[in-house]
């Protein structure tokens, strides 16, 4: 016997269920429908977020630990290597055209460095960090220009 026997077995218990004055989905709707959010617990939710939003302000205000003092620059030095990667390709690049204008082998390290450079997870982390420390500087600015 399935489940869907169960419901057309018997046109009570369908009654039960699916009435639409008096069955129990309409009962369960109902319960839930007449909860109401007034406005006293509108403003004492307000008020607790408020305070929550306060305190959190007051405990990053000086985010100048040791840790967030690393972070920032592991940070900054991540982009100095993003940075000398994309140089060192271009520099390689340099050196590979003028082995082709003296006709010598050329070195080939600058597709090896443009491929590390231009690589899809190391540019995923860059962007990341950059989102990470300075993207909510540029939502503040973003906002304050409008």
């Amino acid at each position: 016997m399935s489940i869907l026997d169960w419901f057309t077995s018997a046109p009570k218990v369908v009654d039960n269920v699916f009435d639409k004055d008096k069955g129990l989905l309409t009962q369960v709707g109902q319960f839930i429908g007449h909860q109401q959010y007034t406005d006293q617990e509108k403003q004492e939710d307000q008020k607790q977020l408020t305070q929550s939003v306060q305190a959190y302000a007051v405990a990053t205000l000086n985010e100048n630990t040791d840790r967030s003092i690393t972070r920032r620059q592991l940070a900054v030095k991540w982009f100095e290597m993003q940075v000398w990667l994309i140089k060192l390709q271009v520099l390689f690049f340099a050196i590979d055209k003028l082995a082709i204008l003296l006709k010598q082998p050329p070195l080939s390290l600058s597709t090896g460095f443009s491929e590390i450079a231009f690589n899809q997870g190391i540019w995923a982390v860059t962007s990341g960090i950059g989102l990470f420390f300075w993207g909510s500087h540029a939502l503040r600015s973003s906002k304050l220009a409008k």
